[in-house]
């Protein structure tokens, strides 16, 4: 099973709405969520896991999954376990890499798919993870998230599953983030159409 882990984009990301403002930010966010579930929507069994009003879903109903209450662990505990319930592996993205290459996707379908590990992780430039991919999960409680110790505090709680990490990446956090996707848009190494044609307008948002 493959799952989008996203919100309702009313406010946008607070960092970038720091710098943006709150219309830049949510415009943004929109953009993002599109690119992020277009690929996946063909996907059999894709769905979303959702922050928010399921009437602003980015797909049908059927398909959104409720995160609930708690810090992102406990929410990402909570939808992990109810996927383990029902099919034998889970991989989570978020919306904050738009546009992520198709490979990385693929290669920790292909880990979990073939029982070749516990745990797949995609390790972000931030020191966090762009992507959790697991048959176990491991203790996600009291992690501190968005922080630079993340993923490594992560690995450390999966002591004894197998663990593979794929390539590094990149999440969409601050305007200096923006201006790599924005030339990785540029060079057609991401493909993220709603993102690009709201930059294409807007050059000046990442100058």
């Amino acid at each position: 099973m493959i799952c989008l882990f996203a919100k309702a984009p009313t406010r946008g990301k607070t960092r970038l709405a720091a710098s943006l403002g709150d219309d830049r930010a949510r415009a943004l966010a929109c953009a993002f969520l599109e690119d992020s579930w277009s690929p996946l929507a063909a996907e059999p069994g894709a769905i979303v896991a959702w922050d928010g009003e399921a009437s602003e879903a980015p797909c049908e109903p059927s398909r959104v999954w409720p995160q609930g209450e708690g810090d992102l662990g406990a929410r990402l505990t909570r939808i992990v376990r109810r996927a383990l319930a029902i099919e034998p592996w889970i991989v989570v993205i978020g919306s904050d890499s738009p546009g992520l290459p198709r490979r990385l996707l693929e290669d920790a379908v292909q880990r979990l798919r073939t029982d070749a590990c516990d745990l797949v992780l995609g390790p972000a430039e931030d020191g966090g993870f762009y992507l959790l991919g697991c048959r176990t999960l491991p203790n996600l409680d009291d992690i501190p998230w968005s922080t630079e110790r993340t993923l490594e505090i992560t690995l450390e709680r999966a002591m004894g599953l197998r663990v593979a990490l794929l390539d590094r990446w990149f999440d969409v956090d601050v305007v200096e983030d923006l201006r790599r996707l924005k030339a990785r848009i540029d060079s057609g190494e991401v493909h993220a159409p709603a993102t690009a044609a709201l930059l294409g307008m807007t050059t000046a948002w990442t100058e």
